[in-house]
């Protein structure tokens, strides 16, 4: 069996959550790097009730594993999710990073059956060209399950990342090509918050 890696950040989360426990009932991000590193995310959604709970490097078996501990807790009625990049990469197929989503998913509704999940989608970086095809496999996966859940919804970002002739936008990416500089968050923003927006008036309608 695998051994969680994570202990000590999920620790920290906790901490803070009886420390300063923030109010149920609202919208909790979770998910790998790109979603830990979007370090303006509360106000950039702001005054939507944003909590960040993702930590980098996971994978989705891993996000399933603590996602008791961290977010479910919350109770949330909205949850944005961005993870199976990091599966990918360690040689897991498409089939089986949407298989985490999906999972997470059930797990989700089983106790909240009436809460929103957004999904973002794998964004492509050229260094990882080899796992595009399985990226693309578990992105389709992901919006044909959305497609047929109202309580579902697949947000696209890979437009915001790449020009029309699928050159990277200059600014965006690390030294590293793959992580983000914050103009590329900017650009998630002007996409996620509007779906993000929509998906909080319903729940909170419902």
């Amino acid at each position: 069996m695998q051994t969680p890696r994570f202990d000590e950040q999920i620790g920290i989360y906790e901490e803070h959550d009886r420390e300063n426990p923030p109010a149920k009932r609202g919208i909790v991000c979770t998910g790998s790097s790109i979603m830990r590193q979007w370090t303006t995310l509360t106000d950039d959604m702001a005054p939507l009730p944003v909590i960040n709970r993702a930590f980098g490097g996971s994978q989705t078996w891993e996000v399933l594993h603590y996602m008791d501990r961290i977010v479910m807790p919350h109770q949330p009625r909205v949850i944005l999710y961005y993870c199976g990049s990091n599966d990918l990469g360690n040689g897991r197929s498409g089939q089986q990073a949407f298989d985490g989503f999906s999972e997470f998913t059930d797990r989700v509704h089983q106790g909240l059956p009436d809460t929103q999940i957004l999904y973002l989608s794998i964004n492509r970086v050229f260094p990882k060209q080899q796992i595009w095809d399985e990226l693309d496999k578990a992105n389709h996966l992901a919006e044909n399950l959305c497609a047929n859940n109202p309580r579902l919804i697949f947000i696209d970002i890979n437009p915001c990342l790449f020009n029309s002739d699928g050159t990277m936008r200059e600014g965006y990416f690390r030294e590293d090509n793959v992580h983000l500089h914050p103009p590329a968050y900017q650009a998630f923003a002007h996409v996620v918050r509007p779906a993000l927006s929509a998906a909080w008036s319903l729940a909170i309608s419902a």
